[in-house]
């Protein structure tokens, strides 16, 4: 994986994250956290990659389903 200092494509931080409206920036780091979760450290840093944010986004359930809901 390639990560320069600034916009990569295929990833995602915790500002796209919540760019994208779907949660608050306290939630998407607790996300980026926790166990399950694709996301890799690079320096101080979380990220993950579009595709595994989406399969595992897709992947959540609702009432009562394997949900991270934190």
């Amino acid at each position: 994986m390639n990560v320069k200092k600034g916009k990569n494509d295929n990833l995602y931080s915790v500002k796209d994250l919540v760019g994208l409206g779907l949660f608050g920036r306290d939630k998407a780091y607790r996300i980026m956290h926790s166990p399950g979760f694709p996301s890799v450290r690079i320096g101080k840093v979380f990220f993950v990659q579009k595709e595994a944010f989406w399969n595992w986004f897709n992947s959540q359930t609702v009432n009562g389903g394997d949900s991270n809901d934190q």
